[in-house]
């Protein structure tokens, strides 16, 4: 057992720092379960996390959503651009990716409970490319193809909805939003989901053995003051937009 003490705290009245102490508690078997106080709420109109450019080919994509909706919302992408986001549409995934195209998911998770959701993608330019989509560790749907692209590097990084111009956002929760360099194997994807209850995903633990691999981290809330949420394991920190410091909600997966 390690214990971990973090200063941090949000009051989500008037967005100060409150500076109390919360221990990480890592326990054995299963995942290292640790403290999670908030997530992100989105309103389905015009909220956004809007982050800055960065570049993403071959990569795991993960994060913890809590929506009703069926509406069309992006969850992860390149501002108002098609080559690369992660959306909801009828309570399954939509991808839309340079790498193999426009496709939909299986199964819905629209309802009205945490769930945890993995996309990878493995390949490049001209090759076999390969995406795979996870619902609470388990496989949604398999992609392929072989598409030729030039990488699209200057556009923003947005979470949980797209543009001004197209809001296309997100009516729910995010949670601890993470991008991997390396693609998670089934195994490490189902140790994050752990049976429902969020991981520290900065130090290996069980089959999750890719906390080196992580490049971003936003934890949506936890050690966050309105209007930025920290990237945990890079540098790209995100700003609320159109949102305000009642955006950040005692709801989480546990």
């Amino acid at each position: 057992m390690r214990n971990k003490v973090k200063w941090f705290g949000f009051n989500t009245t008037n967005g100060i720092k409150l500076g109390y102490t919360f221990g990480f508690q890592h326990l054995s078997g299963g995942g290292d379960s640790f403290s999670n106080a908030y997530s992100l709420l989105f309103d389905g109109t015009d909220d956004r996390l809007v982050c800055s450019p960065a570049s993403y080919e071959q990569c795991s994509i993960g994060f913890w959503v809590k929506t009703s909706s069926t509406s069309f919302g992006v969850l992860f992408g390149k501002e108002n651009d098609n080559s690369f986001y992660i959306s909801m549409s009828t309570g399954k995934f939509f991808v839309s990716n340079q790498m193999i195209g426009s496709t939909s998911g299986n199964s819905t998770f629209n309802d009205g409970n945490w769930h945890h959701l993995v996309v990878t993608f493995e390949g490049s330019s001209g090759g076999e490319n390969e995406a795979k989509f996870y619902i609470d560790g388990s496989l949604d749907k398999t992609v392929t193809g072989e598409n030729t692209y030039t990488n699209v590097t200057d556009k923003n990084i947005v979470i949980g909805g797209w543009s001004a111009d197209s809001p296309l956002t997100l009516d729910g929760n995010m949670d601890e939003v993470s991008v991997w360099s390396n693609v998670l194997a089934v195994n490490e994807i189902v140790q994050i989901y752990n049976s429902g209850a969020p991981i520290d995903l900065s130090s290996d633990s069980g089959d999750y053995v890719s906390s080196a691999n992580l490049i971003n981290w936003w934890r949506m809330g936890d050690g966050d003051t309105h209007p930025t949420i920290e990237d945990n394991a890079g540098s790209n920190d995100g700003t609320m937009t159109n949102m305000t410091s009642g955006s950040l909600v005692e709801d989480v997966p546990e």
